[in-house]
């Protein structure tokens, strides 16, 4: 299931992420298949938010994930909310 305005991509094991729900960046490490995943078949590393803490390890469904392109590996987070928030709103 996509959202409205997402775009239909598939999505692989190392593919560069932005979870739309976290508002946090991370990289797809698994996929489940359908019959095992219950909705949620991507498990994603994602960025820890501070310099001190560890990322963390989730599973998660299709209509979170963003595919990240080179332009938005470089911006930190809040950026990466603001234009989140300015596509769904």
């Amino acid at each position: 299931m996509l959202r409205s305005d997402q775009e239909d991509v598939d999505l692989s094991v190392g593919d560069l992420i932005y979870d739309c729900g976290l508002g946090l960046k991370g990289m797809i490490l698994k996929i489940r298949p359908r019959e095992e995943a219950f909705g949620a078949p991507y498990r994603v590393l994602y960025e820890s938010l501070t310099p001190t803490e560890e990322g963390h390890i989730e599973w998660v469904m299709r209509h979170d994930l963003e595919l990240l392109d080179n332009q938005w590996l470089s911006l930190d987070n809040q950026t990466v909310r603001k234009r989140d928030e300015a596509v769904h709103n």
